[in-house]
């Protein structure tokens, strides 16, 4: 290859099958070596420049020729000073000479070794006019006149005037305590009367018409008022709380149980909703219920641990909920009626009709005292079974046997609960007379039965009692949670 190649875009095959192509930059004719630049080996940029020799190659073809460049050497031409009127057409004509010069240099560029390596930064155009940055002048009364940072534009204070602008009248201080006294009878409102409510709220399935006790108005600015003072003169007498035995019920181990009047039953159960909260007191009654329909199932029951649970308005959403999970955990085969639980069970039967309900179950819970119509006949028609079994929430209905309930009381016993009267025929010698029969009844006798029964712990403190009964009941929930009662007096 001769010289008039170097600057072409060569292809070189080698021995071993390998393609090169790049621009031909030295040829050396002595022994046939080539060098290329801007290799492509295969396809792929290698980005540096290899040497090939004669040996190596196996086969070389010109791509590309080099573009030899003339050079053209211009006459110099007389300067020609043109009057004014002559400059636009002296601007057109040099016009072509530019192009030209443009062109020559643009050819030049593309030569090897003709690069221009001097060439001048472009520096950006001086600001004229810019003044200099606007600074402090450290007195902030002149910086607010001269509105320094728009502090006199934005706000129309100016810094030199008083904060204080009536300095003649001394501090209200009768005021200024009238406003913090207005702070804390505003959190003891929300404290005792709004913090309420939001635990006392319906849910959407719940029947405002069933619990008219929880409808308390927010609009009536007298009623807050006297609920403020009510919940008040509450707080201060919690402390002093005391209840007094007026019996003794007997517990299977010996222990003495106190019994208090049912008024203060009452008294007793409020004061530990209160004091422990309705959340931790609705989830300790259901533990225990749980606790009691257990064992009694265990006796009384079948294998499924099939049962009925009549419940009514005045039970809690959350303590029913807590009952179900607990037989839902276990699987035990459950139907409710008288309160929507709000949330499904997979082995607890809700129903909304009582006549829905099974017949001849083992074990029926009676939650609430309340019991309507509906559920006093469906309680009857069981009440002809002997196989029934009832268990019942701080009472004892009437319509049923004694000797067939299971009485659940709290905290402590009530005087005179589980002591029932059974009415019986009385047993006449000489029969039945004619006197008799046209008086339309026969004479009955009463006699007193006792209902198993047991006292459930609550975690009320036990100097609510008076002392001897606190010491007994002390001693009595030292290691248990469910007491027992003695079968006999």
């Amino acid at each position: 290859m001769e010289d008039k190649h170097i600057g072409s875009v060569i292809s070189a095959e080698t021995n071993d099958g390998s393609v090169y192509q790049g621009k031909l930059t030295t040829l050396d004719t002595h022994n046939g070596n080539i060098t290329m630049a801007n290799v492509i080996k295969d396809g792929l940029p290698l980005n540096r420049c290899i040497t090939l020799t004669s040996t190596d190659i196996s086969r070389l073809k010109v791509i590309r020729a080099a573009v030899q460049a003339s050079p053209q050497v211009q006459a110099p031409q007389p300067a020609i000073i043109a009057p004014k009127k002559q400059q636009k057409t002296s601007k057109k004509s040099a016009e072509p000479n530019h192009s030209s010069a443009s062109a020559a240099s643009s050819t030049a560029s593309s030569v090897p070794g003709c690069l221009s390596n001097h060439r001048q930064p472009i520096l950006p155009p001086k600001c004229k006019g810019r003044s200099p940055k606007k600074r402090p002048s450290g007195n902030p009364v002149l910086d607010a006149l001269n509105h320094y940072k728009g502090i006199g534009r934005r706000n129309k204070n100016n810094l030199d005037e008083p904060i204080d602008f009536d300095l003649d009248s001394d501090f209200d201080f009768a005021e200024n305590l009238k406003l913090f006294a207005k702070d804390v009878d505003d959190d003891e409102y929300y404290e005792n009367v709004e913090k309420l409510k939001v635990s006392q709220n319906f849910a959407h399935y719940e029947n405002i018409i069933d619990d008219e006790d929880r409808v308390t108005s927010w609009t009536n600015l007298k009623a807050r008022s006297s609920l403020v003072k009510g919940e008040s003169q509450k707080t201060e007498k919690k402390g002093h709380f005391r209840v007094t035995a007026v019996s003794f019920e007997k517990s299977m181990n010996g222990d003495p149980i106190p019994a208090i009047n049912p008024n203060e039953k009452k008294e007793y159960l409020n004061e530990c909703k209160s004091t422990l909260g309705e959340a931790v007191y609705d989830t300790i009654v259901a533990d225990r219920v749980f606790q009691w329909v257990s064992e009694i199932q265990m006796v009384h029951g079948d294998s499924f641990g099939t049962m009925v649970l009549l419940a009514s308005a005045s039970n809690s959403v959350r303590s029913i909920r807590r009952l179900l999970t607990h037989f839902d955990k276990r699987r035990y085969n459950c139907h409710l009626f008288g309160k929507y639980p709000g949330e499904h069970f997979d082995n607890v039967n809700v129903v909304d009709d009582v006549k829905l309900l099974p017949r001849n179950v083992p074990i029926i819970c009676i939650l609430s005292p309340e019991i309507n119509d509906d559920i006093e006949c469906w309680l009857r028609a069981q009440s002809s079974g002997s196989s029934t079994h009832y268990v019942c929430i701080e009472s004892v209905p009437t319509i049923l046997e004694p000797s067939q309930c299971h009485l659940l009381q709290f905290g402590c016993a009530t005087n005179g609960l589980r002591h029932a009267e059974r009415k019986v025929q009385a047993v006449s010698r000489g029969g039945i007379t004619f006197e008799k029969l046209c008086q339309g009844r026969t004479h009955e006798e009463t006699s007193s039965v006792l209902v198993d029964s047991a006292i459930a712990d609550l975690g009320s403190p036990a100097n609510w009692f008076d002392d001897l009964s606190s010491k007994f009941i002390a001693t009595a929930f030292a290691t248990t949670f469910l007491i027992r009662l003695s079968q006999s007096n």
